[in-house]
């Protein structure tokens, strides 16, 4: 059985966690702009949609592909 904590360690104990709640709020990850997601995306899709038009057959199935 855990005996409970004297007022004076439940402060130091509560005192840490703020402290490392503090840090880890200051750390917290900031996602980018929505006008750079929306311009990488633009910018990847390019690529991609011009694999897509080169290789229509791979995307037909193998019965209806053509020579």
């Amino acid at each position: 059985m855990e005996l409970a904590l004297a007022p004076e360690e439940q402060v130091k104990t509560l005192t840490a966690d703020t402290a490392s709640m503090q840090t880890a709020s200051e750390h917290v990850l900031t996602p980018p702009p929505k006008a750079w997601i929306a311009d990488r995306i633009r910018t990847l899709n390019e690529p991609l949609g011009e694999r897509t038009r080169a290789r229509p057959a791979l995307l037909r199935p193998a019965g209806s592909r053509r020579a």
